[in-house]
């Protein structure tokens, strides 16, 4: 049963389902059904990434998971809307770095689901997506050298997106047309 768990071909179809719903997400209408996608999406990439050996990258992914289900409950929970959440995640999530701890390279799971999680407890569309574009560049080495290149072409296609969603909403004077 282990042999089928990290046979190449169904950790890299894991990692493609994983990155196929985190593309999807940004389709759902409302916020729950965004972070419910997500969270879906990131348990398939945590799998992958136990399956790859990333495991520290997988056990962070797994915060991020719970940390989510928190994040989903806030515009409905008054516990959820407790300012200090981001700060509890961050520390958990680095105790749980340096536990598992693989190398250098589990420095940048750790950076990028940081800043994720800062990002993802705000507000306003534009720091979102500043900090979230950090969040993929951080991604891009760990996903290199655990062998992924479902997550690498993810990060490209996120970096792509928020780049695009940058010039259109978040720049301060509109196009002006030469006639």
């Amino acid at each position: 049963m282990l042999e089928f768990f990290t046979n190449p071909i169904f950790a890299q179809s894991t990692g493609v389902i994983g990155a196929l719903l985190l593309i999807y997400c940004y389709q759902c209408k409302s916020r729950e059904n965004i972070i419910i996608v997500i969270s879906i999406g990131i348990a398939f990439l945590a799998v992958h990434m136990f399956q790859l050996g990333g495991i520290t990258g997988g056990v962070l992914n797994t915060v991020a998971f719970i940390r989510n289900l928190v994040f989903y409950r806030k515009n409905s929970h008054a516990w959820a809307t407790w300012p200090w959440w981001p700060y509890i995640f961050t520390g958990i999530l680095i105790v749980l770095t340096f536990f598992f701890w693989q190398g250098l390279e589990s420095i940048f799971p750790l950076i990028a689901i940081t800043i994720a999680t800062f990002a993802f407890w705000m507000d306003e569309p534009k720091m979102i997506r500043r900090l979230s574009l950090v969040m993929s560049l951080a991604w891009m080495p760990y996903a290199y050298v655990i062998g992924s290149p479902s997550i690498f072409g993810l990060q490209i296609f996120i970096i792509t997106s928020i780049l695009i969603a940058m010039w259109r909403l978040d720049r301060t004077t509109p196009m002006v047309k030469e006639t």
